[in-house]
C-alpha cells in the first residue's frame, strides 16, 4: 500500500510514494475532523488539482487519498497538499493516473526524456542515477550524494508526459559529520 511516513529522509518505495520532504516534522496532535477540513481545503487550492476527482479520508491522523488524474504531477501535487496540513501523521496515496491517449508514450520514449532531464539538470548526478520505464513507471536507482539530489531529481521528471508513477531505489550514503570528513577528532573521541 503506497505511504508516506513522517520522519524518512525522503525515501519512498512502492507504487503511488512521493518524497516527503514537504510534510511538516512537528507533528501535532489534531482532531480528525479538523485534519479532513484543512486538508480537503488545501486540496481545493492546488491549482494541478482543479479539474481533478481527489478526495480525502482521516483515521487518527492518516490521510487516505484517492481517486483519479491524469498525470503524475497532480498525483504527488495531491500528497504535497495533505503533507502541508497540522496533524497529519502519515499520507497513504491510492490515486490512480489515468493518461489519456496523447499522453500514453513508448517507454522507451519516456526514459530518453527522463535521461535528458537529469542529465540537463546541474544539481542531479545524472551519471550515478539510471531510470527504467516499464508501462509508464519509473523506477529510478543508483545513488546520490546528498538527500536534496534526490527531491530534485523527481521533481525534474515528474512533469514529464507518459509517467505514472516513480518507484524510488536511489540510495543515500550515510555521512560521516563534519569534523570527521575533515579529518578532525570528534568530541569524545580518541585516538593513539
Amino acid at each position: 500500500m503506497p505511504l508516506i511516513r513522517r520522519g524518512d529522509d525522503c525515501h519512498f518505495k512502492g507504487a503511488g510514494i512521493s518524497p516527503n520532504s514537504h510534510l511538516n516534522k512537528e507533528v501535532v496532535m489534531r482532531a480528525d475532523d479538523e485534519i479532513l477540513k484543512d486538508a480537503k481545503e488545501e486540496l481545493k487550492w492546488e491549482p494541478l488539482l482543479h479539474d481533478v476527482c481527489v478526495t480525502a479520508a482521516v483515521k487518527n491522523g492518516v490521510v487516505t487519498l484517492s481517486g483519479k488524474t491524469s498525470n503524475y504531477r497532480a498525483r504527488r501535487a495531491a500528497a504535497q497538499a495533505a503533507g502541508r496540513v497540522k496533524g497529519v501523521k502519515i499520507i497513504l496515496d491510492k490515486i490512480e493516473v489515468c493518461l489519456p491517449v496523447y499522453d500514453c508514450l513508448d517507454d522507451r520514449i519516456i526514459n530518453i526524456e527522463i535521461t535528458n532531464a537529469l542529465h540537463w539538470h546541474g544539481v542531479v548526478p545524472s551519471d550515478k542515477i539510471t531510470a527504467t520505464v516499464k508501462h509508464g513507471i519509473v523506477t529510478l536507482t543508483g545513488e546520490a550524494d546528498e538527500p536534496y539530489q534526490l527531491e530534485t531529481a523527481i521533481n525534474a521528471i515528474s512533469h514529464l508526459r507518459g509517467i505514472k508513477d516513480i518507484i524510488n531505489h536511489i540510495k543515500i550514503p550515510r555521512h560521516l559529520d563534519a569534523t570527521h570528513r575533515h579529518g578532525e577528532q570528534a568530541p569524545g573521541e580518541y585516538h593513539n
